[in-house]
């Protein structure tokens, strides 16, 4: 094998500034910084990818790039990882490899593919053009069959335009010895291997692709929380469905009261707040597709509807009502794997019912949406507003089709909101963590505490009850 600890006499900033301007410029929410150089390229010098030696190539290069593959096989699961993301003109960035669902994480996308692109190629960089070498420096293809068992194979990552055409088909393999940031480089159809300067920012991650956040409900935005303890008995086939617990919040403030509660005792502040928290950390961990929505489907992720409408899970559910009218049920299935690729999108169907029969502390969850406008306390507000001004002024002629019109227009508004997320949520199966999960089913009487008497005395039962 030939090898070379000759350094390369070009400046290596053009790659990293690239990657940068890349990120920036990827899609239209990514500004460009400024980008200049007045080097002059030797004609000798060559690029893995198409070279970019101004900043007007570099844009162009950007806007062209609509997909993103990243491949890496991992020897103990003896799998290959396959990630995707590409662009798709009616619903934008898209995840494929884990069944379509929406990359509206930020500017990963664009680091991971900024960070490939502009690399140089020196001639005085190749250490070998023998196939035989690919295995000891690290760059065999991730999908090779026919790679030696164990042998250690490279990430290949793919850039593509916007009519298929490969902008970039690269194998990253090992790190360079003694030349930190250098690592084995070759183009997957070419066996020509290099030293090259790069600090690849190839994520894999599901949750590094997308908006985790799934209701993005401020814990000061809950008005109003329903325990749903209920359970279901597919031996018997029933539904055992307890009692609910019904939590509301005084107005704006920290006091919650409950008609549930028992005689002498309040909502305990402190249990209230973990409650609010968990909300809060409701955070996406993996997918699976919904649809086509079968009594089958439901089972196996833990689900089960005895009229065709009303869907209960195995594990209860829980119902949050926001300030703005939209209210949001939770329904909790089975448990879900813990992690790789089992976690976030289910492995292939052969290998999805093997590593799925071992479930972790994960799990599954539907989430419905709906809009009460007797429950929008921003409208409220908004009214009392309007009211309030009309009558200072003293300009009460018009204020009923004032309030009318104001009212129509912010039911049209969260009934439309309502329906696009309506639409998202009833995509996918998701995946919770199992710490969130637990924090959304306290034990009912660990929410109460006893009261003093003067606090007993003055608590009054909230008239705005969920449901009415």
């Amino acid at each position: 094998m030939k090898t070379t600890s000759q350094s390369p006499s070009r400046s290596f900033a053009l790659p990293l500034v690239c990657a940068s301007i890349f990120v920036l410029t990827f899609v239209v929410a990514w500004i460009l910084p400024a980008w200049t150089t007045s080097e002059q390229r030797t004609p000798e010098l060559g690029y893995f990818g198409p070279p970019i030696t101004d900043t007007s190539e570099a844009i162009a290069l950007a806007r062209s790039v609509r997909g993103l593959t990243i491949q890496r096989y991992d020897h103990e699961m003896a799998l290959l990882h396959h990630f995707e993301v590409t662009y798709d003109d009616a619903r934008g960035w898209i995840i494929p490899s884990h069944h379509g669902y929406p990359a509206d994480g930020g500017d990963r996308v664009g680091r991971a593919a900024g960070s490939v692109l502009g690399i140089e190629r020196h001639p005085e960089a190749r250490v070998s053009s023998d196939p035989r070498d690919h295995a000891a420096l690290g760059v065999l293809n991730p999908d090779d069959e026919h790679a030696p068992f164990g042998a250690p194979r490279g990430r290949r990552v793919t850039l593509t335009g916007a009519d298929g055409a490969v902008i970039l088909d690269l194998i990253i393999g090992n790190r360079v010895d003694d030349r930190s940031g250098w690592r084995y480089l070759r183009l997957a159809h070419d066996d020509a291997v290099y030293q090259a300067q790069i600090e690849p920012d190839l994520s894999t991650h599901f949750t590094d692709y997308v908006e985790q956040d799934l209701l993005k409900v401020a814990r000061n935005q809950v008005s109003g929380v329903v325990l749903d303890p209920h359970r279901v008995d597919l031996q018997a086939g029933n539904v055992m469905t307890p009692p609910t617990l019904q939590l509301n919040r005084q107005g704006g403030s920290s006091l919650w009261t409950s008609p549930q509660a028992p005689a002498g005792h309040s909502v305990d502040a402190d249990a209230m707040r973990k409650l609010l928290d968990g909300i809060t950390r409701v955070r996406l961990q993996g997918v699976r597709p919904l649809q086509p929505l079968t009594m089958q489907r439901m089972q196996r992720f833990g689900f089960f509807t005895d009229d065709g409408a009303t869907i209960y899970g195995y594990e209860g559910g829980i119902q949050i009502q926001a300030r703005s009218g939209l209210r949001y049920s939770l329904y909790f299935g089975e448990r879900a794997p813990d992690d790789g690729l089992a976690l976030t999108a289910g492995l292939e169907e052969e290998a999805a019912s093997m590593q799925e029969s071992t479930p972790g502390s994960n799990r599954f969850m539907i989430v419905l949406v709906d809009y009460d406008e007797q429950h929008d306390r921003v409208l409220g507000d908004r009214l009392e507003n309007l009211r309030e001004e009309a009558e200072d002024a003293g300009e009460t002629e018009a204020l009923d089709q004032q309030l009318a019109d104001l009212r129509a227009q912010r039911i049209e508004e969260m009934e439309a909101q309502r329906d696009q997320e309506r639409d998202k949520f009833l995509q996918f199966f998701y995946v919770i963590s199992g710490s969130v999960f637990d924090s959304l089913n306290p034990d009912h009487d660990s929410l109460f505490v006893a009261a003093e008497a003067e606090e007993v005395e003055a608590r009054g039962s909230d008239p705005e009850q969920l449901g009415e």
